[in-house]
């Protein structure tokens, strides 16, 4: 039996007796008794923190050290993250350790947690968007699907993971040939919570952003209340899946500022909440319908009328592509 295999019954079975899910706890001996670590350059970034590499010092083996400062909202970070390390499809907590800063950027009397992770030696899907500026409808599709199967642990799982985008899809290993099987995995929950949490903070990327979201932050909608502040559920991952495949296709997002700022504005605040978008003639002609289809449905701004995530499966762009035809 595949390794990959043996982890699918591994989560499967957890998903089936919740009993079994442990709480791990941190150690608090110095990880540099147990891992050779890579100061001298990160290996990526993500929301809350710096990436390194890092060697077992017993088996040799390469992981990712990923250091975050040591609150609340850290320790639930990780704790979201390992209850979804099971699933061969999100990157695999292996160790965490909690101690006073000893990389090159800590903060003098600031306690750390240091992170080990599986290393995904392939670098991020955005890496894989910018090089190709497009990917051929196909190979977008097999992508796609191989994502929402990532996304359908985490739900399964009574969670939302809020930040899904090219820069959190990780490749095992490079690609050389865009037409082979990848090895996708889902990354970085620092905006992941519980869905039965009610959760109502506006924690969000912004051109991923559904408008379920982006309405309760006040700098853009400035008659919010606290009253007016409704939690909201998965399907916001089903909206950020839906701008992704859409970058994927054209190469560039479905909502975007009116002048090159990385940051949300008035005018992409409005798009997103009309959910005004175009296909435009010269990239999307060649686009099938039902590729166009699989976006229009994930890009309702009625997060009631989206599809769930076992819906998406079905949805014939993913399950019709050849490379899931017997």
């Amino acid at each position: 039996m595949s390794s990959t295999m043996e982890s699918i019954i591994r989560f499967t079975e957890k998903l089936t007796d919740p009993s079994s899910v442990k709480k791990e706890e941190f150690k608090s001996t110095d990880i540099q008794k147990s891992y050779d670590i890579n100061w001298r350059s990160s290996i990526g970034e993500g929301v809350s923190g710096k990436v390194y590499q890092c060697k077992s010092k017993k088996t040799g083996e390469q992981f990712a050290l990923k250091i975050i400062l040591d609150n609340r909202s850290s320790k639930k970070e990780i704790s979201l993250q390992q209850r979804c390390s099971e699933s061969p499809n999100v990157v695999r907590i292996v160790d965490v350790y909690r101690g006073y800063g000893i990389h090159p950027s800590a903060k003098l009397g600031a306690k750390y947690l240091y992170v080990v992770l599986e290393m995904m030696n392939g670098g991020e899907l955005f890496d894989l968007i910018t090089k190709y500026a497009n990917l051929p409808e196909d190979i977008a599709s097999m992508y796609i699907r191989k994502i929402a199967l990532a996304i359908k642990d985490v739900h399964n799982l009574g969670l939302i993971h809020r930040d899904i985008k090219p820069e959190n899809i990780l490749l095992k290993s490079p690609i050389m040939d865009i037409s082979q099987d990848p090895d996708l995995k889902l990354a970085d929950f620092g905006f992941a919570c519980e869905e039965s949490s009610n959760p109502a903070k506006p924690d969000y990327t912004p051109y991923y952003a559904p408008p379920e979201i982006i309405c309760k932050d006040k700098r853009w909608n400035h008659s919010m209340t606290d009253a007016d502040r409704q939690s909201y559920d998965s399907k916001c991952d089903i909206w950020s899946l839906g701008v992704v495949v859409y970058i994927l296709l054209c190469g560039y997002p479905p909502f975007y500022p009116e002048v090159n700022y990385a940051e949300m504005t008035n005018y992409m605040y409005a798009c997103i909440t009309h959910a005004k978008y175009k296909f435009h003639s010269q990239k999307w002609c060649h686009i099938s319908a039902n590729a166009k289809d699989f976006i229009k449905c994930c890009l309702q701004v009625d997060p009631t009328s989206r599809p769930t995530i076992e819906q998406i499966l079905e949805h014939p762009w993913i399950s019709e592509t050849k490379y899931f035809q017997s």
